[in-house]
C-alpha cells in the first residue's frame, strides 16, 4: 500500500501498478468516454490506453480472490448473460459485414464474452473513430483494442526496428465494447 499527498506520485504509482498505462486521475475510477485524442506513431489512439511507461500488475489479487470465491456462485447466470448479450449483439451486427469484421469464435470453444470486438474494414466509408463517435453518442461505452501494437506506445518506443503489422492494423482500426 502506498499513501502520499503528491498528486504526481500518485499518478505515477497508479500507473505503475496497472502495466504503465496514463493515468486520467488519481481517484477517477468512473465512466468516460473514449476519443481518441493521443497521437501515437500516426495513430490516433485513447488517452487512458496509452502506455508512458514499462509498468507492472499490482492490483490486489488478495481482495480480488475474496470476490471472486463469492462471485463464483453467480457465474453461470453471468455466463448466460454474457453469451445471450453476445449472441444479441452478433445477429445485429451482421448486417454490416461489409464494412466490419468481427469475431468468429470456434465451435469447439465455450467462451464466456466480456466484450464485443470490431474492427473496421479499410475499405469503409466509415473510420474507426466515426463509429466509436457513433456508439458513445448512444451510451454505448467502448475501448480501444487494449495497447495495441505496444511497441508504438511511447514506454516501448525504442524497439523501431520490429514491425508487427497485424497489431498495428488493430490498433487503427479496431475497437471493443462490453457485452
Amino acid at each position: 500500500m502506498l499513501t502520499t499527498n503528491s498528486r504526481e506520485i500518485a499518478m505515477r504509482a497508479k500507473s505503475l501498478r496497472e502495466w504503465g498505462k496514463r493515468q486520467i486521475d488519481p481517484g477517477f475510477e468512473g465512466d468516460y468516454v473514449t476519443d481518441f485524442t493521443e497521437d501515437i506513431d500516426g495513430i490516433k489512439y485513447a488517452r487512458s490506453y496509452t502506455y508512458d511507461t514499462i509498468g507492472y500488475n499490482f492490483k490486489y489479487p488478495e481482495a480480488n480472490a475474496a470476490y471472486g470465491r463469492v462471485q463464483l456462485k453467480r457465474l453461470p447466470g453471468f455466463v448466460a448473460k454474457r453469451r445471450a448479450n453476445y449472441e444479441y449483439i452478433r445477429d445485429r451486427m451482421q448486417k454490416y459485414d461489409q464494412w466490419l469484421e468481427t469475431p468468429t469464435v470456434h465451435y469447439k470453444s465455450d467462451p464466456s464474452y466480456f466484450f464485443y470486438c470490431v474492427t473496421v474494414k479499410e475499405s469503409s466509408p466509415v473510420s474507426r473513430d466515426e463509429f466509436v463517435r457513433e456508439f458513445e453518442q448512444r451510451g454505448i461505452r467502448t475501448r480501444p483494442y487494449f495497447a495495441g501494437n505496444i511497441l508504438k506506445q511511447p514506454a516501448y518506443y525504442h524497439e523501431k526496428n520490429v514491425e508487427l503489422p497485424v497489431s498495428t492494423y488493430l490498433m487503427k482500426n479496431t475497437f471493443v465494447f462490453g457485452v
